[in-house]
């Protein structure tokens, strides 16, 4: 009798674990729904619909991997927040969106079909420049338009926004948004609609509407569907601009109290404990500061906030970083390093260098491809310090991944023209001015690689002339053939000590390899005037001629001419000594010659 009733006890615990495990599955699959996706997979939440074209990527992002031009839908359902609700996601479209290539967010629906359902939507993508997201409601696939976030914003390539929406018992739409994908959230839109009448039962998802090109550039992250629970948080500063020449805009992270926002006592500025002379609203949530006198470039600033309240009346303090940073003049950057023919899986880049003593502010700046008259502007906010390099490139995680460079690169993420891997004419431009212009050839490469893919070309003096030939390399082997955004492998200085000769070698010793290491001699020259011709011929140690290094060719008064150790058909010359013999010739009949001895020791 006892064990029957151990058995029966035991089904009877297997029974109610069943039943819990049952019901634990229900809320799962119906409850609140969060998903950023780090557990790689596609079941918790259950997304259904078209999930054979997604996959998790390897960012832990939602992406759309189809095969052929269409549209896919995924969507998950879960059950509707009885009191406030908090909305969130990260969308992603890797393109302007257009007519044919769009999508549809489902939000709240009653069924994933906004031509049949009823709920509410966002539409992103049409014809034109003015994408924005369109939030709908639909009534059995009727829909209406309730309102939409800022014109154009979704225009831009890449089109990123990361989205928070609350939604009130009184029906009131507030929507934030940040078109970056960060979490610096301003107000977007804001509308009343009641969303009492929906059922409990609904579903948030996407339908991603494509051409071939587009099959893969579909992207969504960071899904948060919840009750809101109490704000007990104050605002903080997120985001501070310098607006010439003396003023600043601060963004908080939500909308903020306007009395206590523009009371000069809550503000100070270092170095220098400044409290600025005026206030002004900018948005929501944004301030505009004024100081009295201008503030001085290079220096990082810290502005400290304390006593701002947001519109729940948490007050709080908190810091916000700037610098102040010139607009770039002729003489204050070059282009240092070049990279036309990237790895499989890269992307071009040009690093460029700031001779000046200066902070230098390159938003705005234009890098133009002249020989296919092709311009992109620096879009992102990049500010490159006195003596420093900075590596532009649309995939920085590449190169950064690829040629492992030193901690304190620099780098920003943009769009280059398109640069051919044989030839380019670079510019860069500020304010109509060409600052710098370097007609990059394939032929300036190192004469002994085979081929020059993944391999950057560097400047070798940063005083030296931009398009001579004789002052750009390949980046050294040592060095996984590029150096981006910090210091050249390749890099010396012509200031060199003045020794009073006119024409001196700086290396007598090369072991021209490509390792960066004595690969090359430079015969430096500091001439009394300028015009003068040279011929420079290479001979053996024994005095028979061997080839031409110049013939007539026109010197820079301070400047120099490189050697690396090959013949004129690019040919490693044997181990040994060798003569450049120099003779320059000007038109006022003055003749300068001079015999440098370069030896070649073992490459291996």
């Amino acid at each position: 009798m006892q064990r029957k009733y151990r058995i029966r006890h035991i089904i009877s615990s297997l029974l109610k674990a069943s039943y819990l495990l049952l019901v634990i599955n229900t809320v799962g699959v119906y409850g609140q729904l969060v998903d950023n996706f780090d557990d790689r997979e596609l079941t918790n939440p259950q997304w259904q619909g078209d999930v054979t074209n997604f996959i998790v990527n390897q960012n832990g992002q939602l992406q759309l991997l189809a095969t052929t031009a269409g549209t896919s839908k995924i969507y998950s359902k879960f059950k509707k927040p009885q009191d406030s609700i908090s909305l969130e996601f990260f969308n992603k479209m890797q393109f302007a969106p257009s007519a044919d290539n769009n999508q549809i967010i489902y939000l709240l629906m009653d069924q994933p079909d906004e031509l049949s359902g009823n709920g509410y939507y966002i539409s992103i993508g049409e014809n034109g420049s003015n994408d924005a997201l369109k939030f709908f409601k639909t009534v059995n696939g009727t829909s209406t338009l309730l309102g939409s976030g800022s014109l154009g914003a979704m225009g831009a390539d890449p089109a990123d926004v990361r989205v928070k929406i609350k939604i009130t018992l009184d029906g009131t739409w507030d929507v934030s948004a940040d078109y970056a994908g960060g979490n610096a959230f301003v107000e977007d839109a804001m509308f009343v609609e009641d969303i009492a009448w929906l059922p409990d039962s609904l579903y948030f998802g996407m339908m991603a509407k494509y051409t071939v090109s587009r099959i893969d550039k579909f992207f969504m992250d960071d899904i948060k569907i919840k009750t809101i629970e109490p704000d007990l948080i104050p605002a903080s500063i997120v985001n501070v601009t310098y607006i010439p020449t003396n003023k600043i805009k601060i963004d908080y992270s939500e909308p903020i109290e306007i009395l206590s926002a523009t009371s000069i006592n809550n503000y100070t500025l270092n170095p220098g404990s400044i409290k600025p002379t005026n206030i002004v609203i900018d948005g929501s949530q944004s301030v505009i500061l004024t100081f009295a006198n201008g503030l001085n470039s290079g220096i990082d600033y810290t502005i400290n906030a304390s006593g701002i309240k947001d519109r729940v009346g948490n007050a709080g303090a908190s810091t916000g970083t700037f610098i102040f940073a010139d607009k770039a003049v002729k003489g204050d950057l070059i282009i240092s390093e070049v990279l036309t023919d990237p790895y499989v899986g890269g992307e071009d880049f040009v690093e460029i260098y700031n001779k000046s003593n200066k902070t230098i502010q390159l938003q705005g700046l234009i890098i133009k491809n002249l020989s296919k008259n092709e311009s992109k502007s620096i879009i992102n906010e990049a500010i490159l310090k006195p003596k420093s390099y900075i590596a532009i490139s649309k995939n920085v995680d590449f190169l950064i991944s690829t040629y492992s460079p030193k901690s304190d690169a620099n780098f920003t993420t943009e769009t280059l023209p398109s640069l051919n891997v044989a030839d380019a004419f670079i510019a860069i431009i500020e304010n109509g001015v060409v600052l710098d212009s370097f007609q990059y050839r394939e032929e300036f490469h190192f004469g002994l690689l085979d081929e020059t893919k993944g391999i950057s070309l560097e400047r070798i003096d940063l005083n030296g002339s931009s398009n001579d030939p004789n002052n750009w390399h390949s980046a050294a082997s040592t060095v996984l053939y590029a150096t981006p955004g910090y210091t050249n492998s390749n890099n010396i200085s012509s200031s060199m000590p003045n020794t009073g000769e006119v024409i001196t070698i700086d290396n007598s010793l090369i072991t021209p390899n490509g390792d960066g290491l004595m690969d090359f001699a430079n015969l430096q020259f500091s001439l009394p005037k300028s015009g003068f011709l040279a011929t420079i011929k290479v001979f053996n140690i024994e005095g028979m001629f061997l080839f031409d290094l110049g013939n007539n060719i026109i010197v820079p008064t301070e400047g120099s001419i490189k050697w690396d150790g090959l013949d004129n058909e690019s040919n490693t010359l044997p181990m040994g000594m060798y003569i450049l013999a120099t003779r320059l010739f000007h038109p006022d009949g003055d003749i300068i010659t001079s015999k440098n001895v370069v030896s070649i020791a073992d490459t291996k």
